[in-house]
């Protein structure tokens, strides 16, 4: 019995590309099991791909325009200049 290869669109296939690409970054440094999470999640996406509207829970969901954008990944920490409680903080009026 064979199983169907599934057929990737474009940002499906970018974003396979990019882990395989970047796998030893998305892994060193981290402990074993997020690398087997990590290892699981690709392995469910590349035979599942992203959700469409031919999912029942996903049927009334407007993918299309979502998944034509064109999206940049980084493997790079970020160095922020402000802290967290200046960036998050808010406040709440009656408090």
């Amino acid at each position: 019995m064979t199983t169907a290869v599934k057929q990737h669109n474009g940002l499906e296939s970018s974003l396979i590309d990019f882990f395989d690409y970047n796998k030893e970054k998305l892994f060193s440094a981290f402990h074993p099991l997020v690398q087997q999470a990590r290892q699981e999640s690709i392995e469910y996406f590349r035979t599942h791909g992203l959700p469409t509207n031919k999912v029942e829970q996903w049927r009334s969901s407007q993918f299309v325009k979502d998944y034509k954008q064109d999206y940049h990944l980084e493997t790079e920490s970020t160095n922020y200049t402000k802290s967290v409680s200046e960036i998050f903080e808010c406040e709440i009026h009656g408090y």
